[in-house]
């Protein structure tokens, strides 16, 4: 038996599709053209005993082709659950209903297979010598969620919506996702102990009653009360960000308590969360606001260039009429001449002084 992760030759009719499979493959005329002129260029995947995980619309184009073998990924280590829900069949109608526990647990273990097909797909079609659209899928991988487009025409997949509708049962891939999202939160070791235990709890009333909503929304604005005090006890956020922190937490508690439903205590949960988010990106912005630039300190001329000027200036007095420049000049600028003046009178004298300090000439 080939071992985890092994490429294995195997015939096409050997493989077990389970009905959970979806059952319209949509048009697969370009795959079949794709593996007639390329071949398959990527494995399906099955587990050691010949289940299908991953792969049904290119195994379906492989029987109406008419290939008998096929080489397949295998894919081992998987739960017996998720085993016996891959291979499960028509004539098993009389089966003990999933859990929104393990219907949630089984959809996880689903979509992270689905995403490896997809990813080993997608790897396949940028390394292979022609990137053909066929049934190598682009890939997009997010926390464990992979878009990918199907072939010519056909709609975008994502392997939370794919691994919701073969693990079948109540509720989208949005209340798997919460189901989980509630038992994570009991398992972490970091969070407030109560809080966890509270999440236990809901844990334990998903599985008896079968509802989920009701016990997620209280929940899930718990932890934003325990991520805002969190903050709120941060010395390392700035003073500002902690104080709307404690303030948003305080606010919340209060609503808690109040007649509101938990879906608006919620949402109220999410702006006061804003609110902290805002409060950090306001002060990162301020202090990454450029300030009034410092002027450059002005540096005096040289001697020289003292020199220079002051030869042309040697005449100045003989080239203009005083009794012209007086009444001519308008109010400015007889106010910028006498400017210039006085600032030349004291520039005299402060340098006399030096002059006179200096010995090169008498007082």
């Amino acid at each position: 038996m080939a071992g985890e992760g092994m490429q294995h030759v195997r015939a096409v009719d050997s493989i077990t599709v389970g009905t959970r499979h979806r059952k319209d493959l949509g048009d697969l005329d370009s795959l079949m053209k794709s593996i007639s002129r390329h071949g398959l260029l990527q494995p399906i995947t099955v587990t050691p005993d010949g289940v299908l995980i991953c792969g049904a619309r290119r195994l379906e184009a492989l029987r109406r082709l008419g290939i008998q073998q096929v080489t397949v990924w295998v894919r081992s280590g998987l739960s017996s659950r998720l085993t016996s829900l891959m291979a499960e069949h028509d004539e098993n109608m009389e089966h003990k209903e999933f859990s929104p526990i393990e219907r949630a647990e089984l959809y996880e273990e689903l979509k992270a297979e689905i995403a490896a097909d997809a990813a080993r797909r997608s790897a396949a079609t940028r390394f292979s010598s022609e990137h053909q659209p066929g049934d190598t899928d682009d890939t997009e991988e997010n926390s464990g969620v992979v878009k990918f487009t199907t072939p010519w025409g056909q709609p975008t997949g994502d392997s939370r919506v794919q691994a919701a509708k073969m693990v079948g049962g109540p509720g989208s891939y949005a209340t798997l996702e919460k189901v989980l999202e509630i038992q994570r939160i009991a398992e972490d070791e970091t969070r407030d102990p109560a809080l966890r235990e509270r999440a236990a709890k809901a844990v334990a009333e998903m599985d008896a009653t079968g509802k989920v909503d009701g016990l997620y929304l209280p929940i899930k604005t718990a932890v934003r009360i325990d991520d805002l005090e969190r903050v709120a006890a941060d010395e390392n956020e700035p003073a500002a960000v902690r104080d709307q922190a404690r303030s948003s937490a305080q606010t919340l508690r209060h609503l808690g308590e109040s007649d509101m439903t938990p879906f608006e205590v919620e949402r109220a949960a999410r702006e006061q969360t804003a609110r902290v988010k805002e409060a950090r990106q306001a002060l990162k912005k301020k202090r990454g606001r450029p300030g009034r630039p410092t002027p450059p300190p002005k540096t005096k001329r040289t001697l020289r260039a003292f020199v220079y000027t002051w030869t042309d200036l040697a005449n100045w007095p003989e080239e203009w009429n005083p009794v012209e420049i007086g009444p001519g000049l308008d109010e400015s600028q007889w106010s910028m001449f006498e400017g210039v003046m006085g600032e030349g009178n004291r520039f005299l004298a402060a340098a006399r002084d030096a002059r006179i300090e200096a010995g090169l000439l008498d007082s």
